[in-house]
Protein backbone atom coordinates (compact mmCIF):
# COMPACT_ATOMS: atom_id res chain seq x y z
CA UNK A 1 0.00 0.00 0.00
CA UNK A 2 0.76 3.71 -0.49
CA UNK A 3 1.69 5.72 2.71
CA UNK A 4 -1.88 7.37 2.96
CA UNK A 5 -3.67 4.02 2.95
CA UNK A 6 -1.39 1.72 5.49
CA UNK A 7 -3.49 2.98 7.93
CA UNK A 8 -5.88 0.65 6.68
CA UNK A 9 -5.10 -2.66 9.20
CA UNK A 10 -4.80 -1.00 12.25
CA UNK A 11 -8.86 -1.25 12.63
CA UNK A 12 -8.52 -5.07 11.75
CA UNK A 13 -5.23 -5.74 13.82
CA UNK A 14 -7.11 -6.58 16.40
CA UNK A 15 -9.97 -8.03 15.39
CA UNK A 16 -12.76 -7.58 18.27
CA UNK A 17 -14.27 -3.86 16.73
CA UNK A 18 -14.70 -5.20 13.30
CA UNK A 19 -16.12 -8.37 14.95
CA UNK A 20 -18.74 -6.37 16.36
CA UNK A 21 -19.64 -4.82 13.24
CA UNK A 22 -20.43 -8.28 11.59
CA UNK A 23 -22.33 -8.93 14.54
CA UNK A 24 -24.34 -5.90 14.56
CA UNK A 25 -25.10 -6.26 10.51
CA UNK A 26 -24.04 -2.58 10.19
CA UNK A 27 -21.86 -3.26 6.44
CA UNK A 28 -24.91 -6.37 5.53
CA UNK A 29 -22.67 -9.53 6.25
CA UNK A 30 -25.37 -11.36 6.20
CA UNK A 31 -27.26 -9.93 2.60
CA UNK A 32 -23.61 -10.49 1.40
CA UNK A 33 -23.30 -14.20 2.27
CA UNK A 34 -26.61 -14.71 0.55
CA UNK A 35 -24.90 -13.22 -2.53
CA UNK A 36 -21.72 -15.17 -2.19
CA UNK A 37 -24.15 -18.17 -1.82
CA UNK A 38 -25.55 -17.70 -5.10
CA UNK A 39 -22.64 -17.63 -6.66
CA UNK A 40 -21.09 -20.35 -5.47
CA UNK A 41 -24.57 -22.12 -6.83
CA UNK A 42 -24.37 -20.18 -10.30
CA UNK A 43 -20.95 -22.51 -10.48
CA UNK A 44 -23.17 -25.58 -10.84
CA UNK A 45 -19.90 -27.11 -9.65
CA UNK A 46 -17.49 -27.42 -6.58
CA UNK A 47 -16.52 -24.34 -5.67
CA UNK A 48 -12.41 -23.70 -4.70
CA UNK A 49 -12.48 -20.28 -3.22
CA UNK A 50 -10.14 -17.89 -3.48
CA UNK A 51 -10.82 -15.34 -0.95
CA UNK A 52 -9.34 -12.06 -0.54
CA UNK A 53 -9.36 -9.58 2.52
CA UNK A 54 -10.84 -12.48 4.08
CA UNK A 55 -10.82 -11.18 7.55
CA UNK A 56 -11.46 -14.19 9.64
CA UNK A 57 -13.65 -16.40 7.32
CA UNK A 58 -17.28 -15.26 8.40
CA UNK A 59 -18.33 -14.42 5.66
CA UNK A 60 -17.73 -17.19 3.65
CA UNK A 61 -18.78 -20.08 6.15
CA UNK A 62 -21.66 -18.13 5.90
CA UNK A 63 -22.29 -18.18 2.38
CA UNK A 64 -20.53 -22.04 1.96
CA UNK A 65 -22.07 -23.60 4.36
CA UNK A 66 -24.51 -25.29 2.65
CA UNK A 67 -22.61 -25.42 -0.61
CA UNK A 68 -19.79 -28.35 -1.98
CA UNK A 69 -16.75 -26.30 -0.99
CA UNK A 70 -13.57 -28.51 -1.79
CA UNK A 71 -11.08 -25.64 -0.27
CA UNK A 72 -10.79 -22.41 0.50
CA UNK A 73 -7.67 -20.12 0.59
CA UNK A 74 -8.19 -16.63 2.85
CA UNK A 75 -5.94 -13.65 2.57
CA UNK A 76 -5.54 -11.57 5.05
CA UNK A 77 -3.16 -8.38 6.39
CA UNK A 78 -4.85 -9.66 10.20
CA UNK A 79 -3.12 -12.14 11.96
CA UNK A 80 -5.51 -12.13 14.89
CA UNK A 81 -8.36 -12.53 11.69
CA UNK A 82 -6.55 -15.34 10.46
CA UNK A 83 -6.19 -17.03 13.61
CA UNK A 84 -9.95 -17.45 14.16
CA UNK A 85 -10.88 -18.86 10.84
CA UNK A 86 -10.14 -22.45 10.40
CA UNK A 87 -12.59 -23.00 13.24
CA UNK A 88 -15.57 -21.64 10.82
CA UNK A 89 -15.47 -23.95 8.56
CA UNK A 90 -17.23 -27.93 7.84
CA UNK A 91 -14.54 -30.61 8.35
CA UNK A 92 -14.71 -31.68 4.56
CA UNK A 93 -13.44 -28.27 3.03
CA UNK A 94 -9.54 -27.81 2.92
CA UNK A 95 -8.78 -24.67 4.97
CA UNK A 96 -5.64 -22.42 3.93
CA UNK A 97 -5.02 -19.24 4.76
CA UNK A 98 -1.93 -16.72 3.90
CA UNK A 99 -0.87 -13.09 6.02
CA UNK A 100 -0.12 -10.88 3.49
CA UNK A 101 -1.10 -7.70 0.88
CA UNK A 102 -3.65 -9.19 -1.05
CA UNK A 103 -1.77 -7.31 -4.16
CA UNK A 104 1.47 -9.35 -3.56
CA UNK A 105 -0.18 -12.43 -2.67
CA UNK A 106 -2.49 -12.43 -5.61
CA UNK A 107 0.26 -11.87 -8.05
CA UNK A 108 2.58 -14.50 -6.88
CA UNK A 109 -0.88 -17.03 -7.18
CA UNK A 110 -1.09 -15.38 -10.45
CA UNK A 111 2.36 -16.86 -11.18
CA UNK A 112 1.52 -20.13 -9.93
CA UNK A 113 -1.63 -21.02 -12.23
CA UNK A 114 0.16 -19.72 -15.44
CA UNK A 115 3.02 -22.10 -14.86
CA UNK A 116 -0.15 -24.99 -13.64
CA UNK A 117 2.04 -25.03 -10.63
CA UNK A 118 -0.75 -25.24 -8.72
CA UNK A 119 -4.99 -25.73 -9.03
CA UNK A 120 -6.87 -22.28 -9.84
CA UNK A 121 -9.81 -21.03 -7.67
CA UNK A 122 -13.25 -20.78 -9.57
CA UNK A 123 -14.16 -18.31 -7.19
CA UNK A 124 -12.64 -15.33 -6.66
CA UNK A 125 -14.35 -13.34 -3.62
CA UNK A 126 -13.13 -9.96 -2.50
CA UNK A 127 -15.35 -8.54 0.17
CA UNK A 128 -14.47 -4.95 1.33
CA UNK A 129 -11.16 -5.06 0.39
CA UNK A 130 -10.31 -3.64 -2.95
CA UNK A 131 -11.46 0.11 -1.91
CA UNK A 132 -8.22 -0.18 0.38
CA UNK A 133 -5.99 -0.21 -2.77
CA UNK A 134 -4.31 3.14 -5.05
CA UNK A 135 -5.98 2.70 -8.59
CA UNK A 136 -2.31 0.96 -9.52
CA UNK A 137 -2.85 -1.81 -7.13
CA UNK A 138 -6.49 -2.06 -8.19
CA UNK A 139 -5.57 -2.94 -11.70
CA UNK A 140 -2.64 -4.94 -11.00
CA UNK A 141 -4.77 -7.43 -8.58
CA UNK A 142 -7.62 -7.72 -11.48
CA UNK A 143 -5.17 -8.16 -13.82
CA UNK A 144 -3.90 -10.97 -11.73
CA UNK A 145 -7.64 -12.31 -11.14
CA UNK A 146 -7.79 -12.97 -14.90
CA UNK A 147 -4.89 -15.24 -14.91
CA UNK A 148 -7.50 -17.88 -13.71
CA UNK A 149 -8.85 -20.38 -15.97
CA UNK A 150 -12.31 -19.95 -17.17
CA UNK A 151 -14.98 -21.18 -15.83
CA UNK A 152 -14.17 -18.95 -12.84
CA UNK A 153 -17.11 -16.31 -11.43
CA UNK A 154 -15.63 -13.35 -9.77
CA UNK A 155 -18.10 -11.85 -6.43
CA UNK A 156 -17.07 -8.00 -5.84
CA UNK A 157 -18.35 -6.74 -2.86
CA UNK A 158 -17.47 -3.77 -1.58
CA UNK A 159 -18.53 0.42 -0.60
CA UNK A 160 -19.37 2.31 -3.50
CA UNK A 161 -20.01 5.81 -4.40
CA UNK A 162 -23.38 7.45 -6.20
CA UNK A 163 -22.74 8.32 -9.83
CA UNK A 164 -21.47 11.85 -9.51
CA UNK A 165 -20.77 11.90 -5.76
CA UNK A 166 -17.48 12.96 -4.95
CA UNK A 167 -15.35 10.74 -1.90
CA UNK A 168 -16.04 13.82 0.63
CA UNK A 169 -19.62 14.05 -0.06
CA UNK A 170 -19.65 9.80 0.26
CA UNK A 171 -18.01 10.20 3.70
CA UNK A 172 -20.42 12.99 4.86
CA UNK A 173 -23.10 10.87 3.78
CA UNK A 174 -21.81 7.83 5.85
CA UNK A 175 -21.15 9.65 8.74
CA UNK A 176 -24.52 11.03 9.28
CA UNK A 177 -26.74 8.55 8.26
CA UNK A 178 -25.04 4.95 8.60
CA UNK A 179 -22.83 5.43 11.69
CA UNK A 180 -25.77 7.17 13.86
CA UNK A 181 -27.22 3.15 13.33
CA UNK A 182 -24.60 1.25 14.42
CA UNK A 183 -25.49 1.30 18.38
CA UNK A 184 -23.83 -1.10 19.47
CA UNK A 185 -20.08 0.80 19.16
CA UNK A 186 -19.05 3.08 21.77
CA UNK A 187 -18.24 6.52 21.22
CA UNK A 188 -14.80 5.72 20.91
CA UNK A 189 -15.32 3.07 18.68
CA UNK A 190 -17.12 4.95 16.18
CA UNK A 191 -14.65 7.98 16.06
CA UNK A 192 -11.87 4.73 14.90
CA UNK A 193 -14.09 3.99 12.08
CA UNK A 194 -14.22 7.48 11.27
CA UNK A 195 -10.32 7.98 11.27
CA UNK A 196 -10.15 4.95 9.25
CA UNK A 197 -12.49 5.82 6.69
CA UNK A 198 -10.78 8.88 6.66
CA UNK A 199 -7.12 7.68 5.88
CA UNK A 200 -8.12 4.71 4.04
CA UNK A 201 -11.42 4.23 2.00
CA UNK A 202 -11.62 4.89 -1.79
CA UNK A 203 -15.00 3.81 -3.07
CA UNK A 204 -15.92 3.28 -6.80
CA UNK A 205 -18.44 4.00 -8.64
CA UNK A 206 -20.69 0.91 -9.76
CA UNK A 207 -20.14 1.94 -13.20
CA UNK A 208 -15.81 2.62 -12.78
CA UNK A 209 -16.19 -0.97 -11.04
CA UNK A 210 -17.62 -2.60 -14.23
CA UNK A 211 -15.25 -0.39 -16.24
CA UNK A 212 -12.49 -2.13 -14.49
CA UNK A 213 -13.74 -5.65 -14.46
CA UNK A 214 -14.46 -5.38 -18.27
CA UNK A 215 -10.89 -4.01 -19.01
CA UNK A 216 -9.36 -6.90 -17.55
CA UNK A 217 -11.80 -9.82 -18.98
CA UNK A 218 -14.50 -10.36 -16.96
CA UNK A 219 -18.18 -9.82 -18.48
CA UNK A 220 -21.58 -10.46 -17.47
CA UNK A 221 -22.13 -8.34 -14.54
CA UNK A 222 -25.04 -9.04 -12.05
CA UNK A 223 -25.58 -7.49 -9.28
CA UNK A 224 -26.37 -9.78 -5.95
CA UNK A 225 -27.25 -7.33 -3.77
CA UNK A 226 -27.15 -3.23 -3.45
CA UNK A 227 -28.37 -0.51 -0.74
CA UNK A 228 -27.13 2.83 -0.35
CA UNK A 229 -23.89 1.94 0.66
CA UNK A 230 -23.01 -1.36 -0.40
CA UNK A 231 -22.99 -3.22 -3.36
CA UNK A 232 -22.24 -7.04 -4.31
CA UNK A 233 -21.27 -7.36 -8.04
CA UNK A 234 -21.15 -11.13 -10.21
CA UNK A 235 -18.65 -11.06 -12.84
CA UNK A 236 -17.56 -13.87 -15.13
Amino acid sequence: MNSSRDTSVELFRHWGLYDRIILGNHMRHQQMALAVTKAAESLNAPCRVLDLGCGDGQLAAMALCNCHCEWWHGVDLSRAALDSAPQLFPGQTTIQFTEGHLTIVTHQLAEQWLVGRSTPPNLLLASYALHHLSESQLQQTLADLACVPQPRAFCWIDLYLSEGESRQDWLHRFHTTALPTWSNLTEAEVSEVIAHMQTSDFPLTESRRVELATQFGFQSHEVLFRDDFYLASLFR
